[in-house]
Parts: structure tokens; C-alpha cells; sequence
């Protein structure tokens, strides 16, 4: 029987930031689902994908949206998805904020594998 990995959505303004979480998360056995830079481009394909998506990774500066707005939105569509924020605002009142509203986790910027690979053993085992 094949084992059936967890498929994460990486969603980050910042391509070379994006393409870094990528091959952290495939080298860590997740399966990347896809990558979006904006937020019109990550709530298409999360709409899309929502029932196959077990975590999205999720930073907070999108251009002209912030990402926290995606967190209820994405959760709509499927509130059994994982949000994990990822972010260099290290301000309290947005950590709160961002949990408040559904994410299961914040990740500072810059990251570290092993503190990708804590994150995401605890919150997909």
C-alpha cells in the first residue's frame, strides 16, 4: 500500500523565498501542492485544490494584500487546512493576531530547516 504523503501550499510574495520553502518541504517528504506569490493566484489554486491541501504556509506581506485577510478566506473553503504563517514581522500584536484568526503556527524569518521541520512534525506528524 503506498504511503500517502501530506500536501503542503506555499504562499509567499518572495519567488526565491517560496522556491526555498519548496525544497525544504520535498526534502522533509511533503508533497508540494503548489506555489503562489499573490493572494489572487493562492485563493484560485486553494479553491481549487482545497480538499487535497493539508497545510498552507502563509506570509504576511502579499503586495498589496496582507496575508492575515487569506487566513478566515482559506479556512472557509476548508477549515480542517493548516495555516502556518510565515513572516519577518515579529511584532506581538500581529503573532496574536494571525492566531487569533485560525493560523496554527508563525514562522520568523529567516528560517531555519530544523525549525521547519519541528513545525511541521508537530502539526502533521
Amino acid at each position: 500500500m503506498p504511503i500517502i504523503r501530506k500536501r503542503v501550499f506555499i504562499i509567499d510574495e518572495y519567488e526565491y523565498v517560496a522556491v526555498m520553502l519548496k525544497k525544504i518541504m520535498e526534502g522533509l517528504d511533503y508533497e508540494v501542492g503548489g506555489v503562489a506569490l499573490n493572494a489572487d493566484d493562492a485563493m484560485a489554486a486553494v479553491s481549487l485544490n482545497r480538499n487535497i491541501i493539508d497545510l498552507v504556509t502563509l506570509d504576511i506581506c502579499l503586495g498589496k494584500t496582507d496575508g492575515t485577510d487569506l487566513i478566515e478566506k482559506i479556512l472557509k473553503l476548508n477549515p480542517k487546512i493548516i495555516v502556518v504563517m510565515v513572516s519577518s514581522n515579529k511584532e506581538q500584536r500581529v503573532i496574536i493576531q494571525s492566531i487569533q484568526l485560525g493560523a496554527k503556527h508563525y514562522l520568523l524569518k529567516p528560517f531555519n530547516i530544523e525549525d521547519i521541520r519541528k513545525a511541521m512534525h508537530k502539526l502533521l506528524g
